[in-house]
């Protein structure tokens, strides 16, 4: 899986300026809008070589229970999950 930001990297603070000056933040309501920042992007390493956390997985996590709920990802945790 790829990233948005690679926190591992050196520069990450450089990646998160370049994008939000890109891709300002106010705009980052709903999960479709992450696509334009993710599907352009090369994984980091080979499926199963190794583990690493990517918010860009959370992203498509989000998309996945749009889809199969039919609900924006926060209509469905607002409903769906009791805290």
């Amino acid at each position: 899986m790829c990233d948005y930001i690679d926190e591992e990297a050196e520069d990450s603070i450089e990646q998160m300026n370049a994008l939000y000056n890109q891709y300002p933040v106010y705009l980052w309501e709903r999960l479709e809008y992450y696509l334009e920042m993710i599907l352009p992007l090369q994984p980091k390493f080979e499926p199963g070589a190794r583990f690493g956390y990517s918010n860009a997985g959370f992203v498509m996590l989000g998309l996945v229970i749009e889809a199969v709920s039919g609900l924006r990802y926060q209509q469905y945790v607002q409903e769906s999950i009791n805290v």
